[in-house]
C-alpha cells in the first residue's frame, strides 16, 4: 500500500471515530433529557456530562450538565436538611456531603455538614439525637437574663417574713435564710431609718430583697452566684458600680433598613437607650446597657420582629364594550373634468390623446359639439354597525401587607410628537414618538388585620382614547380618564364589586357639498354623515384570601414590668408565675445539677426516700445537745366542723434566743394556715421576727424565730410557736410531728434538739 492509499485510510478512520463519538454523545444527550423530564437530576447530570465528555466544545451539552449538577447538588442539600430537622444526624451526613461532592462551590452544605459533625460528636453515646437546633431555638436560648438571675440562693419556695431589726441586719438575715452572703459597699452612709420593719406573707427571696432595697433606697449587685453587694442608690454609684454588656441582637423579618431603623427607634424611645446602632447588612441591633435594659430591648424586639401577614387578591376586570359605526347619506360629486374635442376626432380619442389644439380657420366651427363633459359616479352609503364585547381579566395579585400591588390591563398608544427648530437654512424639523399606557391601572395596597378581615385601599384609574385633536399643524390624540381612590374592609373571602366606570367617546362628521349638506331635508342627498360612538363600562370585583398572619404569641401580649420611669428593670423572679422557670445564667464548666436536686423555680417534692431537710440551716449545729427542749401539750381533739383549733409548742430551757423547726403533718387530714409567735421570746417586750414557709400539698412546714441579735437570751418554759390547725373532711387520728428542732442561743450558734409529735383527732 503506497502513501497516499495510507493517509487516505487512516483519514477515513478518524472520520469514522468522530461520527461515532458524535452519536454517543448525542444519545446520552438524549438520556439526559428524558431523566431530567422525571426530575431524576442526578442521572441526568451524569448522561450530560457523558455527551459532554464526548463532544468537549458542544456550549448546549455544557449548560444543561452544570444546570442539572446544580439541582442534583440542591436536592441532596434540602433532604440533608429534612433530616437534620427530624433529629436523624446520620442521614442529614450522608446527604450534606453528597451535595459538597456533586457541587463542591457549595459552601452552604459545607457548613451544615460541619454542624452535623459537631453534634454527632458531642452526642452521648446509645442517646437519641433530637431536632437540631434552630435559629428561633438558638435566639431564645440565648435571651440576656437578668444579673440576679445568676445566684444560686438555698430557698426556693415562698415564705412569709415577720420582723423588726437594724436595717444591715435585717439584709443579713434574709440573705441568711437563702444561702447568700450579703456584703455592703465601703461609701454606704448610715442607712435611715436606722431599723426596719417587714411584714410580708408568701413572697419569694427576691421580692423580700427588693422591699428592702425601696424601704432602704438602696440597690443590690450580684457579686457571684451565692454574694450580693448591697448599694446606696444614685446616679453616680449606679454609673461606677452598675455591670454593663454588649449585645447584638439578630432579627428575622425586617426587609429594608426603614424597617429594621423603626424596630430600633422603638426600643430606643421606650427603654431610654442611648448607646443602640442597626448594622443592616445582618438584620442586627447592636446595643450596650445594663443586663436589665438589654433583656427588655430583646423582647420587645422580638416582640416587633413579626413577618408581615400576606393576602392574595383576586381581581375580576370585566370590560363591556359597547360600540356603534354608522354610515348614511348620498356622497355627491365633488369636481367633472369638461375636454376639447377637435372636428373630426371622437370624444373617446379626445379624451385619451388630451389633444385641446385648434387652427384659427377652425375657431369659427367650435361650437358646443366641441366639448365633452365627464359626469362622475354618486355614492349612496347605507351602513350601520354596533359591537357587545365582554373582556374578563382574571389575575391574582400576592402582597405584602402593607406593601403596593400594582396591575395593568391594557394597551401602550404611540404618540408622534414634531419640533422645529429655527436654522439658517429655514428650520429643521425633529418627530419623536412617545407612548400612553390606555386600560385599566389598578394599585392596591392591602393590611392584614389581627381579626383576620382585610382592609384593602384601592386606587382604580381607567383610562381610554377619544377623538383627535389639531394641534397647531399636528393632530394629536386625546384620552379621557377615570380614577376613583377609596378605602374599603373586607373579610376573608368576602367579595367587593367596583362599577359604573363608564367612558363615552362619540365622533360625528358631514362630508358632501357645501351648503346643500347642511339642509336637514337634502343632506342626506348632498352629503355623506359618518358617526361613532365607543361606550366602555368596567367593572371590578376584588376578593382578598390571606396567606399568612403575623406570629403573634399570648406571651407577647402579656405586660412587661419594667421598674420605675428613673431606673428601669426587670422585675424580680418569682418561683410561682410566668418567671418562676427562668432558667438560672450559664456559667463555664459549670457542673450538672445533683438527680435529686430540682431546678430553679421548681417546689420541692415529698418522697419518702428523703428525709426533710431545713433551709434555714446556714450555720454547722454543734455537736453537744441543746440546753432547752420542746414538746407538745396533751393530744388534741378537733371537730370537723370547727374553722381553727390553736395548738403551741412548748419550750423549756436556759439560753434561748430563737429557733428553727421543721413540721409534718397528714395534708388530708389537717392544714395549718397560720403560725405565730407563742409569747415566750417575747415576754419582755422585744420584737420578734417570725419566718415561715408552708407546703400544704406536701405536709411540710419550716419555721424559723428569733430574737433581735442584740438581745438577751431567756431562760424558762412557755409558748415558744402557737399553730393555727384547720380540720378538713377527713376524720381520724393523725400525726403532727416536729422532725427537726434547732435552739439558736447567744452566740447566734445552732444547737440540734429531739423530735417531738402530737396526735390530732378529727371527730
Amino acid at each position: 500500500m503506497n502513501a497516499h492509499y495510507k493517509l487516505k485510510f487512516f483519514g477515513t478512520l478518524l472520520i469514522v471515530a468522530a461520527l461515532a463519538g458524535c452519536a454517543g454523545g448525542k444519545s446520552a444527550f438524549n438520556d439526559a433529557g428524558k431523566a431530567e423530564l422525571t426530575r431524576d437530576y442526578e442521572t441526568a447530570m451524569v448522561q450530560y456530562k457523558k455527551a459532554l465528555d464526548a463532544d468537549p466544545g458542544n456550549t448546549e451539552y455544557r449548560l444543561k450538565y452544570e444546570r442539572t449538577r446544580f439541582a442534583a447538588a440542591y436536592g441532596h442539600f434540602q433532604k440533608g436538611k429534612t433530616a437534620l430537622e427530624q433529629g436523624n444526624l446520620e442521614t442529614a451526613q450522608t446527604e450534606f456531603a453528597r451535595a459538597k461532592e456533586i457541587d463542591p462551590s457549595h459552601d452552604f452544605a459545607g457548613q451544615e455538614l460541619a454542624r452535623v459533625a459537631q453534634l454527632i460528636a458531642g452526642r452521648q453515646s446509645g442517646t437519641p439525637a433530637g431536632p437540631a437546633p434552630t435559629f428561633e431555638s438558638i435566639r431564645q436560648s440565648t435571651r440576656t437574663l437578668s444579673y440576679q438571675s445568676q445566684l444560686e440562693p438555698t430557698l426556693k419556695v415562698p415564705i412569709t417574713i415577720h420582723l423588726s431589726q437594724p436595717t444591715k441586719t435585717a439584709f443579713e438575715t434574709i440573705g441568711e435564710m437563702a444561702g447568700i452572703h450579703v456584703l455592703f459597699d465601703r461609701d454606704l452612709r448610715t442607712f435611715a431609718p436606722a431599723t426596719v420593719t417587714l411584714d410580708l406573707d408568701n413572697v419569694s427571696f427576691y421580692q423580700a430583697l427588693d422591699i428592702l432595697n425601696v424601704q432602704t433606697k438602696t440597690w443590690w449587685q450580684v457579686v457571684d452566684r451565692n454574694t450580693i453587694l448591697i448599694i446606696e442608690d444614685n446616679s453616680t454609684k449606679r454609673r461606677d458600680l452598675e455591670e454593663v454588656v454588649l449585645k447584638v441582637i439578630y432579627l428575622t423579618n425586617p426587609t429594608s433598613t426603614q424597617e429594621l431603623n423603626d424596630i430600633m427607634n422603638q426600643v430606643r424611645q421606650n427603654l431610654n437607650i442611648t448607646v443602640m446602632t442597626a448594622y443592616p447588612p445582618l438584620n442586627a441591633l447592636v446595643i450596650k446597657d445594663s443586663p436589665d435594659k438589654v433583656a427588655m430591648a430583646e423582647k420587645l424586639a422580638y416582640a416587633l420582629d413579626k413577618g408581615k401577614g400576606e393576602v392574595v387578591i383576586e381581581a375580576t376586570i370585566m370590560e363591556v364594550d359597547r360600540g356603534l359605526l354608522r354610515q348614511l347619506g348620498i356622497t355627491p360629486p365633488a369636481s367633472t373634468a369638461l375636454t376639447f374635442v377637435p372636428g373630426g376626432t371622437s370624444v373617446t380619442d379626445a379624451v385619451t390623446a388630451g389633444n385641446n389644439s385648434a387652427t384659427l380657420r377652425e375657431l369659427q366651427n367650435i361650437g358646443p359639439d366641441s366639448f365633452a363633459l365627464t359626469i362622475p359616479q354618486t355614492l349612496a352609503s347605507f351602513l350601520a354597525s354596533s359591537s357587545l364585547t365582554t373582556l374578563i381579566q382574571n389575575p391574582q395579585l400576592r402582597a405584602t401587607s402593607g406593601q403596593q400591588a400594582t396591575l395593568l390591563v391594557g394597551s401602550n398608544i404611540p404618540i408622534q410628537t414634531s419640533n422645529t427648530q429655527p436654522t439658517l437654512a429655514g428650520g429643521s424639523t425633529t418627530t419623536a414618538v412617545s407612548y400612553t399606557n390606555v386600560g385599566v391601572t389598578m394599585v392596591i395596597t392591602p393590611t392584614v388585620l389581627l381579626n383576620r378581615e382585610v382592609s384593602v385601599q384601592v386606587n382604580v384609574d381607567v383610562k381610554a382614547l377619544a377623538e383627535d385633536r389639531q394641534v397647531g399643524n399636528t393632530t394629536s390624540p386625546s384620552f379621557t380618564d377615570r380614577n376613583i381612590v377609596h378605602t374599603i374592609r373586607l373579610k376573608e373571602g368576602e367579595t367587593n364589586v367596583l362599577g359604573g366606570l363608564i367612558s363615552e367617546v362619540e365622533q360625528t362628521s358631514m362630508t358632501g357639498l357645501p351648503i346643500l349638506k347642511d339642509i336637514p331635508v337634502l343632506r342626506y342627498f348632498f352629503g355623506r354623515e359618518n358617526k361613532q360612538r365607543n361606550e366602555v363600562e368596567v367593572i371590578i370585583m376584588l376578593t382578598p384570601h390571606i396567606l399568612k398572619m403575623p406570629d403573634i404569641t399570648a406571651q407577647d401580649m402579656f405586660a412587661l414590668d419594667v421598674g420605675t420611669v428613673t431606673q428601669p428593670r426587670l422585675p424580680s423572679l418569682t418561683v410561682s408565675g410566668p418567671n418562676a422557670t427562668e432558667p438560672v445564667a450559664p456559667r463555664p464548666n459549670a457542673a450538672a445539677p445533683a438527680p435529686n436536686q430540682p431546678a430553679f423555680g421548681t417546689p420541692v417534692q415529698p418522697t419518702s426516700s428523703v428525709a426533710p431537710q431545713n433551709p434555714f440551716s446556714t450555720v454547722p449545729a454543734a455537736s453537744a445537745q441543746t440546753s432547752a427542749t420542746i414538746s407538745f401539750p396533751s393530744s388534741q381533739s378537733v371537730m370537723a366542723s370547727q374553722k381553727a383549733t390553736p395548738v403551741n409548742i412548748i419550750v423549756n430551757g436556759i439560753d434561748i434566743s430563737g429557733a428553727e423547726l421543721t413540721l409534718t403533718f397528714d395534708p388530708g387530714s389537717i392544714s395549718i394556715s397560720q403560725i405565730a409567735d407563742g409569747g415566750f421570746l417575747s415576754r419582755d417586750g422585744q420584737l420578734i421576727a417570725v419566718v415561715q414557709q408552708v407546703e400544704s400539698e406536701a405536709g411540710r412546714v419550716h419555721i424559723r424565730i428569733e430574737r433581735p441579735p442584740n438581745a438577751a437570751s431567756l431562760a424558762g418554759t412557755g409558748n415558744l410557736i402557737t399553730l393555727t390547725v384547720v380540720p378538713k373532711n377527713k376524720k381520724g387520728d393523725s400525726l403532727l410531728r416536729v422532725t427537726d428542732f434547732k435552739l439558736r442561743d447567744a452566740a447566734q450558734v445552732l444547737r440540734p434538739g429531739a423530735s417531738v409529735e402530737t396526735r390530732i383527732t378529727v371527730q
